[in-house]
């Protein structure tokens, strides 16, 4: 029996079970390989997948004002990314709005031709891109722009140069800067 998003959301807040295990067969793989382009380890996107739909279902009465269950399910997961960041280094990350100031969206080349991207959807697509950077080159990026650690933090964290920090963080830029261009 199909139901569309609308009629499980309404079935789950009245504490459907099998409305529940609609979305999770259908978006756990999803989530899952969501978690782990962010995370790049399977054990811990597995736990954190499984985490976003235990707060899916403890949630379950406060769906109805959710237009996208896809968007709202990803927005959880990315959150719960970022807690398990927070929780791994000790450290308080920063908000979506601070990481877009630090990412310097603006230096990003946008021509719509039309309104302004929004600026949330902007990060998503740096956040998207920045899974493609060259390993030791993200691992900086996110050290300095998302964890909020200043050069020679990093360096002296990964043993390596402050010009090396420096080199990644600019070569980072300039590959983003390409590759999410509108």
């Amino acid at each position: 029996m199909l139901f569309n998003e609308t009629e499980l959301i309404v079935k789950m807040k009245n504490d459907s079970r099998e409305a529940f295990f609609i979305f999770y067969q259908k978006y756990l793989p999803l989530v899952e390989n969501f978690a782990l382009s962010l995370v790049k380890e399977p054990d811990v996107a597995k736990e954190i997948s499984q985490n976003v739909f235990i707060k899916i279902w403890d949630r379950r009465r406060k769906l109805e004002n959710v237009d996208s269950f896809k968007s709202y399910l990803f927005r959880m997961t990315k959150n719960a990314v970022y807690d398990y960041f927070r929780s791994c280094r000790g450290r308080a990350l920063v908000s979506l709005d601070e990481m877009s100031e630090n990412i310097s969206l603006g230096d990003f080349s946008i021509d719509t031709g039309g309104p302004d991207i929004d600026s949330k959807n902007l990060l998503m697509k740096v956040l998207i891109e920045m899974d493609r950077l060259p390993e030791k080159c993200r691992k900086v990026f996110i050290m300095s722009r998302m964890l909020g650690m200043k050069n020679q933090e990093i360096a002296d964290t990964l043993a390596i140069s402050l010009k090396t920090v420096e080199y990644h963080i600019t070569n980072a830029l300039a590959i983003l800067r390409k590759k999410v261009k509108i």
